[in-house]
């Protein structure tokens, strides 16, 4: 895995973005009894079986994923709000082998970008299409029409290559503090909030990102696993990330975008994207019943809590 898989699969999806949710369309993609991870050239490439038999779930869902278009488009900051106005009802109809984020950033100094836009406040898409990209094509047609996007560049590529494509961006020593949660509906107020908070941005490697929930995620029972939330129709993520020694600044503007935000959300939010969660977060994330459950299996395997740098589930004697 790359540094940004390990980060949680980061749907910074400029990042991650490629909305994990939606994993239906891969499904469709794995009806061969035996599959292979894609891997880099002469690296061993273990055989993957359906049904769990020899794999988790996680991987039998990337081994499906092979190709998929990808396509990156940059529009300037102040097309923002037409933009998450459009894209949220481009949204409601769009089949599941879309996967996307919406994505308040500073455009890169990058040779696709013109220069007048290199390093000013910038508003990005960054999508995937799960499928023939001659259909994506079609299917993506009014995303890339919209506001004329100064840059609109599209590829074929595997989806490791997708997920590993911001490691680049994403140096090691920079550094980083993560809010994110669950909205329950996207609401013009929503986005007014969304876009305000991006503006005040401390870091220009900050950014604020949306992305649709839906798709396989919202179809598994909630109770079916500990990660809840599944439900929810939208999510945000707010990552500071800076280089300055000034970390009081940058993590006051996380939290204060989290607060900011607070009345659309939905909570139950997945750990893995939060900084500093600590056991009141922890406990909200699972609620009470599935969190009782998780305590009495740290009770049975790790009474001594050895397994505590996490956002950490604290057993009965701790």
């Amino acid at each position: 895995m790359t540094p940004t898989d390990l980060a949680g699969l980061r749907e910074r999806f400029s990042g991650e973005l490629l909305n994990c949710h939606r994993w239906r369309a891969l499904r469709r993609r794995t009806d061969s009894v035996q599959l292979h991870v894609r891997s880099t050239p002469g690296a061993h490439r273990p055989p993957v079986q359906r049904g769990g038999r020899r794999c988790s779930a996680l991987i039998w869902a990337c081994a499906g994923a092979t190709d998929c278009g990808t396509w990156l488009l940059h529009h300037p900051r102040e097309k923002a709000l037409e933009l998450y106005r459009f894209y949220r009802e481009f949204m409601r109809n769009a089949p599941p082998e879309v996967g996307d984020g919406l994505i308040l950033n500073h455009a890169p100094p990058a040779p696709f970008v013109p220069p007048e836009m290199q390093g000013k406040p910038a508003v990005a898409i960054v999508v995937a299409y799960f499928g023939a990209v001659e259909r994506g094509l079609e299917v993506l047609a009014p995303l890339r029409a919209f506001g004329a996007p100064p840059v609109d560049i599209v590829q074929s590529m595997p989806y490791v290559a997708l997920q590993s494509m911001i490691d680049a961006g994403n140096p090691h020593g920079r550094r980083h503090y993560w809010r994110s949660e669950n909205l329950v509906a996207l609401s013009d107020e929503t986005i007014d909030a969304l876009i305000a908070c991006g503006a005040t941005a401390t870091s220009p490697f900050s950014v604020v990102i949306l992305i649709p929930g839906g798709g396989a995620v919202a179809a598994v029972p909630d109770e079916a696993t500990p990660l809840g939330g599944r439900s929810a129709p939208w999510q945000y993520h707010c990552y500071g990330t800076w280089t300055d020694n000034n970390d009081a600044s940058h993590i006051s503007w996380v939290r204060s975008t989290e607060q900011a935000m607070r009345s659309w959300s939905a909570g139950r939010m997945s750990l893995n994207f939060i900084s500093e969660a600590n056991n009141e977060r922890v406990r909200a994330a699972y609620g009470p019943e599935k969190y009782k459950r998780l305590v009495a299996l740290k009770d049975k395997y790790d009474p001594e809590n050895v397994f505590r740098m996490n956002q950490n589930i604290q057993p009965t004697a701790k």
